[in-house]
């Protein structure tokens, strides 16, 4: 698909500054405007939710085992299990990532790019796209919620780019400009992928940069996909999985990818953060002590 915007209403670069070190240029859009501070606010939001979700599941927390069933299967409830030993190292992965040894640029949209031969080109930033890499934001009928990230080969420069429509689901609903402001207000019977936005978003695409290889490869955290059709049938598809239903379902038909996908890694460590609630269904729902 094509760019969402042809034009800019504003653009800039931003820097954001962590214990006095600038670690990333925030490209801003006209849909999110001068947001740093947003972005600054969820990045340390993102890996203050992945450091309470590795807490919980390193100190054997019997309360994540419902939600860890769920979005995991069963292989993931022993402590000492593969499974969850992959989810607790890409968690850490997130909360260890070193900010001083890596540059980040967040773009506001994918409209910044333009093609250049097999590639697109930012030439602000002078980014170069990946091969594989096409536009996915648009101004209707495109992923609500599409991030994408990489890293440029060689180097610790990381690219994030966020659609403009992450923006306004924050603006228009409060979800997950930090998610924190939400725990006074939860609602029951509320989708856990409501809580997601823009902490969440950033959360996920942490979990493929902070777990590259040195070649600037990602194996231990993708996005996984699973066949939706009856085993042993031709009738059916791939489909990613992205959000609760299609991530139980990654762990219902084949469970093994689940330590590996970026999302239900995401949706656990969000579901965690809501101490009071249980999401093992999917929704918000009051524990019962």
């Amino acid at each position: 698909m094509g760019p969402s915007l042809g034009f800019y209403l504003q653009s800039a670069a931003i820097a954001l500054f962590f214990s006095n070190t600038v670690i990333a240029e925030l490209k801003t859009h006209g849909s999110c405007g001068n947001s740093s501070i947003l972005v600054q606010d969820a990045i340390h939001e993102a890996k203050g939710i992945a450091s309470n979700a590795l807490r919980h599941l390193q100190h054997a927390d019997p309360n994540v085992n419902p939600v860890l069933r769920v979005l995991f299967g069963e292989e993931a409830i022993p402590a000492q299990s593969d499974a969850r030993d992959m989810i607790q190292s890409s968690l850490d992965a997130v909360v260890s990532l070193d900010w001083d040894s890596v540059k980040v640029t967040f773009f506001c949209g994918d409209d910044f790019f333009k093609p250049r031969g097999d590639r697109w080109y930012d030439s602000y930033s002078e980014a170069l796209t990946p091969p594989d890499f096409e536009p996915q934001c648009t101004e209707s009928g495109g992923p609500l919620l599409y991030a994408q990230s990489w890293v440029e080969a060689g180097t610790r420069n990381g690219y994030f780019i966020l659609c403009p429509d992450v923006w306004a689901f924050v603006t228009t609903y409060r979800a997950g400009v930090t998610i924190g402001i939400q725990r006074d207000g939860l609602i029951t019977g509320q989708a856990l992928t409501f809580y997601q936005g823009l902490s969440g978003s950033i959360l996920h695409e942490l979990l493929h940069f902070a777990n590259l290889d040195p070649e600037g490869d990602c194996d231990a955290v993708v996005d996984e996909s699973f066949f939706n059709g009856q085993p042993g049938s031709s009738e059916g598809r791939e489909e990613m999985a992205f959000g609760f239903e299609q991530c139980q379902q990654l762990a219902l038909r084949e469970p093994e990818k689940s330590p590996t996908n970026a999302d239900s890694i995401t949706l656990l460590a969000i579901a965690l953060f809501f101490t009071e609630s249980d999401f093992s269904t999917g929704i918000a729902i009051p524990k019962r002590y």
